[in-house]
């Protein structure tokens, strides 16, 4: 997805996008995307966001079992595992309907791990 199509998504007009960055760089984009998301978040259920993130979280820590007892040490293991533990912390990073730019920055490390872990298995 381009950029300019996920700030349609979260209905973030050019303008405003084009401000934030010249003023703040690419903090303020980011200030911007998770200020939607909280906004789409806040219209969620607040119950059903919290058992769906419990949900996910579990998802991602039975997955973790699951590697651990079928993967053999190694590159893919570690990918796999750093996958799923990724996951299971975004998850609970939008359960309480609050996505702060704190969270997008640890959600983006944890990506870039995984990125890299992946591209080690396939080296």
């Amino acid at each position: 997805m381009k950029l300019t199509e996920m700030l349609k998504e979260l209905n973030i007009g050019k303008w405003s996008a084009c401000w934030a960055f010249l003023t703040d760089g690419w903090a303020g984009i980011a200030r911007l995307v998770c200020e939607a998301s909280t906004k789409l978040l806040k219209q969620a259920d607040a119950d059903k966001l919290k058992s769906y993130s419990e949900f996910a979280e579990k998802v991602g820590a039975f997955i973790v079992c699951g590697i651990e007892i079928f993967v053999a040490e190694g590159s893919a293991r570690d990918a796999g595992i750093a996958t799923a533990n990724a996951v299971a912390e975004m998850s609970r990073h939008i359960a309480d309907g609050n996505y702060s730019t704190d969270e997008l920055d640890a959600d983006i490390r944890n990506i870039e791990v995984c990125i890299n872990k992946w591209k080690a298995v396939t080296a």
